[in-house]
């Protein structure tokens, strides 16, 4: 999760490199390769929280489904996943957050003439044009908040 967008964004375009010397596919500027780099930022972020959740509150249950011989996909499907509804809502909102707010990733691995939030307000602002830029500026807070507020709001009934 510490790596910069940038960074990944010049491992996405090797890797697209690479992938067009034995056969050609583009996944540079395609919505697909944006997919695919926010995945590759942004599994960290994914991931850590799910994780966790399932060693706290999963681990032993996980343990009593298999002596009882059930299936993983049954054990996940009707025990684990409605334990873990609140820590995935919880990461999905935390990976849109960082998503809406992604630019040096965007910039260099988006498909032309699209524009996110974040790459409209940094476009704005390069063409010094600060009043027009405070739009989707605002715009990223004012979808951000209720995020965030949700998130506080679960973190403080958890205290």
């Amino acid at each position: 999760y510490s790596m910069p967008g940038a960074i990944i964004a010049i491992g996405v375009l090797k890797l697209n490199s690479s992938i067009n010397v034995i056969m050609p596919f583009f996944i540079i500027g395609s919505t697909a390769g944006l997919i695919f780099a926010y995945l590759v930022r942004f599994f960290a972020v994914a991931w850590q929280p799910i994780e966790s959740s399932m060693e706290k509150q999963c681990a032993s249950i996980n343990q009593a489904t298999r002596t009882l011989k059930i299936k993983a996909v049954t054990s996940m499907s009707y025990i684990n996943f409605p334990i873990l509804k609140k820590p995935l809502l919880l990461t999905c909102l935390i990976v849109f957050i960082d998503i809406t707010k992604e630019l040096p990733l965007t910039l260099i691995i988006r498909p032309f003439n699209f524009d996110t939030l974040a790459t409209l307000t940094y476009d704005l602002v390069n063409q010094a044009q600060f009043f027009q830029s405070s739009v989707p500026s605002l715009l990223i807070i004012f979808i951000s908040l209720p995020a965030i507020l949700l998130i506080n709001r679960q973190v403080i009934s958890e205290n």
